[in-house]
């Protein structure tokens, strides 16, 4: 008898807790994007056009235009005792100007992440694109939050 109450009492707790999606309805989720110009690192930028296309529907009323400036650096972080770098830290800082029904908006995103030293150049330069997308998939998540905000 007591598990049975226990067990009604946790499905009702879990079921009327006020979850929501955050991306409840996709519809709202539909912008039509002008990117009208990119500087910067040339890489980071073409993830980050590639990953706002599935955000992207020409047939929405309002056009937002955007600007993506965004820049990128390697810094060591750490050498080892012949002064070979061991570690880095990845910095990528993007900004996007926004241009909605006359009105103009910067906002700015950053993301760090440290990588160690890979034995093999290319393991360790393949890895970095691999950063570099998902970086620009995170600045694309938090962009279009900013945007569903504004509408």
């Amino acid at each position: 008898m007591m598990k049975k109450i226990t067990t009604i009492f946790i499905f009702l707790l879990l079921t009327n807790c006020g979850f929501s999606p955050i991306y409840k309805l996709k519809s709202d989720l539909k912008f039509n994007l002008i990117i009208n110009k990119t500087e910067g690192e040339k890489e980071i930028n073409r993830y980050i056009i590639t990953h706002l296309e599935k955000y992207i529907d020409p047939e929405v009323d309002k056009k937002i235009n955007l600007e993506i400036i965004t820049t990128y650096s390697k810094i060591n972080v750490s050498k080892d005792n012949r002064g070979s770098s061991t570690g880095y830290k990845l910095i990528a800082t993007t900004t996007f100007n926004i241009i909605y029904e006359d009105n103009e908006k910067k906002i700015s995103f950053s993301e760090n992440l440290p990588l160690s030293k890979f034995e093999d150049v290319f393991e360790e330069k393949s890895y970095e694109s691999k950063i570099k997308n998902n970086i620009a998939q995170l600045i694309v998540e938090k962009l279009i939050r900013n945007l569903s905000a504004m509408k």
